[in-house]
């Protein structure tokens, strides 16, 4: 597939109808939002494999709460085995 540099963006946009602009606009912030999501789902994912014993709806308030805290991931992995190795 070859691509047309001499056809910008600008040429887009004028092509689509109000509608069509309008969902576009509603759409960014739920792209935002999916995007953080999935970024959670990862954190998560990474978090479990860690051998930490977390469920998700944990998952996501610890690592909303480590971040609000200043915590880097590792550092809150860290921190989590340590907990739950005295905690046996």
């Amino acid at each position: 597939m070859k691509i047309d540099k001499s056809v910008t963006l600008e040429d887009c946009l004028t092509d689509l109808t109000c509608e069509q602009l309008d969902t576009i606009l509603a759409r960014i912030p739920d792209l935002g939002k999916q995007k953080q999501r999935k970024r959670e789902e990862y954190l998560s994912r990474k978090l479990a494999r860690s051998g930490v014993a977390v469920d998700m709806p944990k998952a996501r308030s610890v690592l909303t709460e480590a971040a609000t805290l200043g915590y880097d991931f590792g550092g809150l992995v860290k921190d989590m085995a340590r907990y739950q190795k005295n905690k046996r």
